[in-house]
């Protein structure tokens, strides 16, 4: 073994444990672009599939089509209930039992859409407001697996330099790690439609984005385990070393108590930061009409430019800087684009009793930058990602209609991007629900959806300044979504 003084640093140490836990908490966790919410009704959640429809919510799915409405005032007011799983598995050899799981549970009860439209001759004016990305807050009970590495490492970093000090060897650790995201993208949006003729109308909108996330973290309560010649023992890190420094060389000695004493500040981490911006999203819509059965739409979303701003709480702002190295800037300004998007869909009635839809939608994702630095570019894209949805509805009665509906997404995403806290996976979802006609003013909408996510295996080689060379880590990413939606529909047009 090197002689301890040789190994170990104050300066190295202080530095080496916390400063990778919040880089990692800092770079993963801003960045929610990439999935742009489309199920943004009770109609989506039981069809998965809106782009070519004319019921209210096409003031965000086909403004265009709303010229087919008679004229008159119509208002849609939706919820949706979100329960959401993050399935994290890791593998690290550091960790006490080599592998772990960190699961992330998003519980969001209230995530509210509304949709109005106005028609008048010609003109159709709809306004909607709703969340366009985010699905509430993701929490982290038992952290998440970047902070328990940095604990982990620990381990063979005292186990190589302090067990000839301690007559013994250290076996393990224990820690208490949570950490959670709030994420919401709420939007306003207003159009104008116009009918060219017939067959043929045009609309173009503009969409308001309030971007924010908010994300707090702690990491506390370490113990260090091991045993020496008096029997097992279960200490805190800083009075171990304390412990060890008391006993050891007089060339040791004063390093080690240094070091026990930057560990001690740094040995609970809190991390408490809001990052907020706006951005605007012009939209473009064509609808074509060649039959009073059939429907065609194609819409385009242009690319939301947004820069969120971080902002740190007073108490914060000075914890958050080691050795001059500042992690959270407050002030700093971090790229959260949200791609274009370009949607065409159909729907056919093809009897009286059943109607059909489809769709697809493909994202430019390739040209937009999602490390989500101002000066880094990470290629994070392999190709633009895209969705393939199909839905139907049956008509039993005058008042009560059943329907189904798939949604398939295929992201573009390579390697690069899957990170624990920001990962994306091919998903299908299925949907379903009823449709009931109260009166000729009200209609109510229910719908369930369930989305299954393809796991994702993800391998890299991590080096860390507390041990020499370099662990392979390997982790597993997985997820689930139930949607609960409910949606009523008030029809004050004059038919």
């Amino acid at each position: 073994m090197q002689p301890l003084h040789a190994t170990i640093s104050p300066h190295n140490m202080k530095r080496s444990i916390f400063i990778s836990v919040l880089i990692c908490m800092y770079i993963n966790i801003f960045a929610g672009g990439l999935v742009t919410n489309t199920n943004q009704s009770a109609m989506f959640t039981r069809f998965q599939c809106r782009d070519a429809t004319i019921d209210i919510d096409a003031a965000y799915y086909n403004p265009a089509g709303l010229v087919h409405f008679s004229d008159g005032f119509f208002l849609s007011v939706n919820n949706m209930a979100i329960g959401e799983t993050w399935l994290i598995e890791s593998d690290y050899e550091n960790y006490t039992d080599k592998s772990k799981e960190f699961n992330g549970k998003v519980l969001t009860p209230l995530y509210p859409s509304l949709y109005t439209v106005y028609k008048r001759g010609k003109f159709a004016f709809s306004g909607s407001a709703n969340i366009v990305s985010g699905s509430g807050e993701i929490s982290y009970n038992n952290g998440l697996s970047p902070l328990e590495r940095q604990v982990a490492d620990l381990v063979p970093y005292y186990q190589s330099n302090l067990d000839t000090l301690i007559n013994g060897s250290i076996t393990g650790y224990e820690v208490n790690a949570e950490f959670s995201l709030k994420s919401f993208f709420p939007s306003i949006q207003f159009n104008m439609a116009y009918q060219i003729n017939d067959y043929w109308s045009a609309a173009a909108g503009l969409r308001l984005v309030r971007a924010k996330h908010t994300y707090q973290g702690s990491i506390n309560n370490i113990t260090i385990k091991g045993t020496n010649l008096e029997g097992s023992f279960e200490k805190d890190p800083v009075e171990f070393i304390r412990s060890v420094a008391d006993d050891a060389p007089v060339n040791v000695s004063g390093d080690l108590y240094e070091i026990a004493d930057n560990l001690e500040q740094r040995i609970t981490r809190e991390v408490d930061a809001v990052q907020l911006g706006y951005g605007l999203t012009p939209v473009l819509s064509v609808n074509y009409a060649p039959t009073l059965y059939t429907n065609w739409a194609i819409k385009y979303e242009f690319r939301t430019n947004l820069k969120l701003t971080t902002d740190i709480p007073n108490h914060l702002k000075n914890i958050v800087t080691v050795d001059n190295d500042t992690i959270l800037i407050d002030g700093s300004q971090i790229v959260a684009d949200i791609p274009a998007m370009l949607s065409i869909g159909l729907t056919r009635r093809p009897s009286n009793k059943f109607m059909y839809y489809a769709g697809v939608h493909y994202y430019f994702d390739k040209p937009v930058d999602f490390d989500g630095s101002t000066t880094l570019s990470i290629d994070m894209i392999e190709k633009n990602s895209y969705e393939i949805a199909f839905g139907a509805e049956y008509r039993l009665s005058s008042a009560i209609r059943i329907s189904a509906g798939w949604l398939m997404s295929r992201p573009g995403v390579n390697k690069q991007y899957q990170k624990e806290t920001r990962y994306s996976l091919p998903s299908n979802s299925f949907g379903t629900g009823l449709g009931i006609r109260f009166s000729d003013l009200i209609d109510l909408n229910l719908g369930l959806s369930y989305t299954m996510y393809k796991k994702d295996e993800v391998q890299y080689v991590r080096t860390s300044e507390m041990i020499v060379g370099s662990t392979e880590v390997t982790e597993y990413y997985d997820k689930r979504t139930m949607i609960f939606s409910v949606g009523v529909d008030f029809l004050f047009g004059e038919n």
